[in-house]
């Protein structure tokens, strides 16, 4: 999850930029996730950075769920 990010709604997203560079990376992270992991077997996301918008918590819940709705396909 190195390449997912709290985001301002609360949620989690990779995170595009203007120096983002392994974007690709970042989609196939998400997707390696969702394969890998269940709502059963993947409960919190410890992310590394933009932690101010998780509010005071120390981790993102109910992570795969979020995981699991992201489209990226939009993105």
């Amino acid at each position: 999850g190195r390449h997912l990010l709290p985001s301002p709604d609360g949620g989690i997203a990779p995170i595009r930029t203007s120096k983002t560079f392994h974007w690709r990376r970042q989609l196939q992270s998400v997707q390696r996730l969702r394969d890998r992991f269940s709502s059963e077997t993947l409960h919190y996301l410890c992310p590394g950075a933009n932690t101010g918008f998780l509010r005071g918590k120390l981790a993102v819940e109910d992570a795969y769920d979020q995981i699991a709705a992201i489209e990226t396909a939009a993105l």
